[in-house]
């Protein structure tokens, strides 16, 4: 499972599952601490999975990555990529990630 792969997601996890009021200071979760909540090994930012930053697999596409790679099938441009992308998942980051991904097609 990727969750446990990525330290930064697993302290993240623990952090909120004993209570702790206020993130670390370097946590890329700080400005939507609030709005996370532990669900199994998941978090989640309200309704929508927190992607951990790693692969399922060892040696393998880290997950955020093959979550753009879809997002991006179709060159929908950078928009509605967002727009899909937030309607299921969030990660760190992700808006940049995006403009990233499409910035650097070709094609879009």
């Amino acid at each position: 499972m990727a969750a446990e792969y990525d330290q930064q997601y697993k302290d993240t996890r623990e952090a909120i599952t004993k209570g702790t009021s206020r993130p670390p200071p370097s946590s890329p979760y700080k400005n939507v601490w609030s709005q996370l909540t532990v669900i199994g090994n998941l978090i989640y930012k309200g309704d929508t999975m927190i992607i951990p930053d790693a692969s399922d697999q060892p040696g393998a596409t880290d997950l955020r990555t093959k979550i753009l790679d879809i997002a991006h099938e179709g060159h929908p441009g950078e928009s509605t990529m967002k727009r899909h992308l937030r309607a299921h998942v969030w990660f760190p980051y992700m808006a940049r990630k995006v403009k990233d991904v499409v910035q650097g097609c070709l094609q879009c």
